[in-house]
């Protein structure tokens, strides 16, 4: 049988995917056309040379390091290998996550001993969640991955806390929160540790109840040694990623605003800005979409139908149908909290169904923990929506900061609801006497149907207004019917669905169907559902024959080719459109901008302060050679000012802070002096002589290593046109210099006078001392799986 569901998994898959697995076509969702933009120069560097690692990239931002970009964390850390056992087939990204998913979660619910076909059903209508797809459409591939992951983890802790099988529990805690990790998503990994952390105090006051707090103790010294291995596996992308985020946007700012330090605004001491963190918020009436998804127009743009009443007033007023077609394709139907949205988060209407029955028949235990996590999640999606809480543990609680999108929560109550529902449908299924099952039926049957009838008339005279609409005038009106329309619609759909699970369940209590034709049934409406409702999102329409080279090369212009004609280093600042959320031009040239959520928090600070300004002097100081101010040759500005790749300054100024260092920058003799923070960096003398005949220059750039020839008659102080950061180590002649950073973000060295030879190295040192932590972790991970192998062995020749 798990060999029957397995194949049968291989086939839902290839089905909802045949033009990706059979037509040979890709998904090209603008965040990974985002990610490879951003990327390109890493990986290709790579190709030509095969096995040196990427610490740094050249083009996004004036430089950055590439630990978040491209570089690969394998080394060290054999986890990695649990990804191809679980996809032994190697079906390719992004497909084999799907799949993937559904192993893991099929893992998950057989550890909760449920039937192995409710179990397999389990698995569809979790990986089958709207979310999940939508966020694959989206390029948000990190983030699935990481929840799918999470039902490893959960399993195990189940296994270690109710079913006492301490070793099996700790493998898979241990997999699970390795597997997690390499994901890369740690907002999910970080708001799952609540959602687990919930489990063991609803599992410690039942153990308290038994008067078995030792043995409970030992099981939480056991959690925790298996979350420290599989975190330990990852060791080295974790505390490289950490020593990093220091320096980045999420880490505590160097300025601070005295209205900042006088209001005690907690983001001064590190982490998001608040309005920024809590953007996406989740409307608290829209959470039903989790039952019915249209309750709030389904997504920002969305395609109508020509039967649709906007479709209709637009041929009313005589709009050509090309335009009116055109129209309804992208129709603005979204009109919820949030800025945008791709698609609602929608469980399935009989996932909701059985969970709110599961609340009737479960354990008081089971249903506490479950009924916990689920609030727990809902109250941090609403954000600034439910702000009593959420700007509570904003504020306090650390960790939350560091994150936005906090809509992404719901996740997890997705999850929570099909173990739910899952536990219910399994006790259904088992149960000896379904009579006692009626009234539970009734009243969870009662709870869905009341709310449904509610929605349908709160629904029917709701306000569905969106600030969009004033973009579209007098369509506002149609486009407004259109919303009440689809929302009436949809919960006619859901009602629909719980109907049919609700007569499946009633005929299998009263003995008139069968379990295995019960089950089928059940396990085909849900699939349905869920499967019919994705390919609005994500269908044959979203896949392309295209190669992605093909995608991102078809944005050059001539413009860009002009550019890629001057073989020299140098930058180029794009404002044709915002430089600062811009990933193409980085695919082709070394930018003043880029797209990165986590770049470099000074670079941030002068892109505020002085690019988003236009200062000419700072643009200059960062070797903009051109700037894109259209499509064609003729619209690129040559700036003959740039400084160059590094100079010789003549005198060093000192401030004595990092606002009066980043306000010095104003200052229109940056060629000349350097300014310098004397909290942080001193030089041994503050004046030099530049001679006419002075000159470095750069050798060759290597994205590792950046080499230089320097020729001047006197002692001097140089100024490179690069990102400081902390982890490039200067060498003159083969000795090591130290590097100040001058300027706000650049670079600074004191060089003697003569000839000399000077380069920069970039050797992430947290990198190379913590990828003995994750081989050891690995090889102690690879021991406790195969004693488990051994002993199942045993078992299974003494039986």
């Amino acid at each position: 049988p798990h060999i029957a569901i397995y194949i049968s998994f291989l086939l839902i898959v290839a089905l909802y995917f045949q033009s990706f697995i059979f037509d040979g076509k890709i998904l090209t969702p603008n965040d990974i056309v985002i990610f490879q933009g951003t990327s390109h120069e890493a990986y290709s560097y790579k190709e030509s040379n095969p096995g040196e690692e990427v610490y740094w990239s050249n083009t996004s931002f004036g430089g950055m390091p590439a630990y978040m970009i491209s570089m690969d964390f394998r080394e060290g850390n054999y986890a990695y290998y649990f990804l191809n056992l679980l996809n032994p087939l190697g079906i390719k990204w992004p497909i084999m996550i799907f799949f993937v998913g559904l192993i893991a979660s099929y893992i998950l619910f057989l550890t909760l001993k449920v039937n192995k076909y409710i179990s397999a059903i389990g698995s569809i209508a979790y990986v089958f969640g709207s979310f999940y797809f939508i966020s694959i459409e989206a390029g948000h591939n990190a983030k699935v991955e990481a929840m799918y992951f999470a039902t490893i983890i959960l399993a195990g802790i189940i296994q270690l806390y109710e079913y006492k099988k301490w070793l099996l529990g700790a493998i898979l805690i241990a997999i699970g929160t390795s597997l997690q990790l390499i994901a890369s998503h740690y907002q999910i990994t970080f708001y799952l540790f609540f959602v687990l952390l919930i489990y063991v105090i609803v599992q410690f006051i039942y153990y308290l109840k038994e008067k078995n707090l030792i043995e409970f103790f030992k099981f939480s010294v056991i959690l925790l040694l298996a979350g420290a291995l599989g975190l330990g596996t990852n060791a080295n992308k974790l505390l490289t990623v950490y020593e990093y985020s220091k320096e980045t946007i999420r880490g505590k700012p160097d300025l601070i605003s005295e209205a900042d330090k006088q209001s005690g605004n907690k983001s001064a001491e590190g982490g998001l800005d608040k309005e920024y963190a809590f953007s996406w918020s989740q409307g608290i009436g829209e959470t039903f979409t989790i039952l019915v998804p249209g309750l709030y127009g389904n997504s920002s743009t969305m395609e109508l139908d020509k039967n649709s009443n906007t479709y209709k007033a637009l041929k009313k007023n005589n709009i050509p149908t090309d335009q009116a077609n055109n129209f309804i394709k992208n129709a603005p139907m979204y009109h919820g909290n949030q800025p945008f949205t791709s698609g609602p988060v929608y469980f399935g209407a009989i996932v909701c169904f059985l969970f709110i029955l599961s609340l009737f028949v479960l354990d008081k235990k089971t249903i506490t923990w479950l009924i916990a996590g689920v609030l727990f999640s809902f109250f941090i999606s609403w954000g600034k929506n439910f702000s009593t809480f959420n700007y509570l543990v904003f504020d306090y609680i650390p960790g939350f900061n560091k994150f936005r999108t906090v809509s992404m929560a719901l996740y997890l109550a997705n999850m929570l609801f099909v173990v739910g529902a899952v536990l219910g449908l399994n006790k259904i299924i088992l149960s000896e006497n379904k009579k006692e099952l009626v009234k539970p039926l009734l009243y969870a049957g009662g709870i869905l149907g009341g709310i449904l009838v509610l929605l349908f008339f709160v629904g029917g005279s709701m306000d569905v207004s969106a600030p969009s609409d004033q973009q579209i005038g007098w369509l506002s009106e149609f486009i407004q019917e259109d919303r009440l329309r689809l929302i009436k619609k949809d919960i006619f759909r859901t009602f629909i669905y719980i109907g049919i699970s609700f007569g499946a369940i009633w005929v299998f209590l009263n003995d008139k169907l069968q379990k295995m034709p019960f089950i089928i049934v059940l396990g085909l409406a849900i699939t349905v559902d869920l499967w019919s409702f994705n390919k609005n999102f994500l269908n044959d329409s979203k896949f392309s024959k295209e190669k992605m080279t093909n995608v991102l090369e078809s944005q050059k212009t001539p413009a860009d080719d002009y550019i890629l004609q001057d073989k020299s280093y140098f930058r180029v600042f794009n404002v044709t459109k915002n430089p600062f959320t811009d990933a193409m031009t980085p695919y082709f040239h070394n930018s003043i901008g880029g797209y990165h959520p986590a770049k470099l928090k000074r670079y941030q600070d002068v892109i505020e302060y002085h690019l988003s300004k236009n200062n000419m002097e700072v643009l200059n100081m960062l070797n903009t050679k051109y700037i894109i101010q259209g499509t064609t040759p003729d619209k690129v500005m040559t700036n003959p000012s740039a400084f160059g790749n590094a100079w010789f300054v003549n005198n060093i100024n000192y401030v004595h802070s990092a606002n009066e260092e980043i306000e010095a920058l104003n200052n229109k003799n940056l060629r000349n002096v350097a300014y310098i923070d004397k909290n942080q960096f001193t030089v041994k003398q503050n004046q030099f002589t530049v001679t006419t005949t002075a000159s470095i220059q750069l050798n060759e750039n290597k994205l590792n290593s950046i080499t230089y020839t320097s020729n001047n008659a006197n002692d001097g102080f140089a100024v490179f046109s690069e990102n400081y950061y902390p982890e490039w180590t200067a060498f003159i002649d083969g000795n090591e210099a130290e590097v100040k950073r001058v300027n706000y973000i650049l670079r600074g060295l004191e060089v003697p006078a003569g000839k000399h030879e000077i380069e920069f190295r970039m050797k992430p040192t947290t990198y190379e001392k913590t990828k003995m932590i994750s081989m050891v972790s690995s090889v102690l991970l690879f021991i406790g799986i195969f004693i488990i192998v051994i002993n199942q062995f045993k078992s299974f020749f003494r039986k």
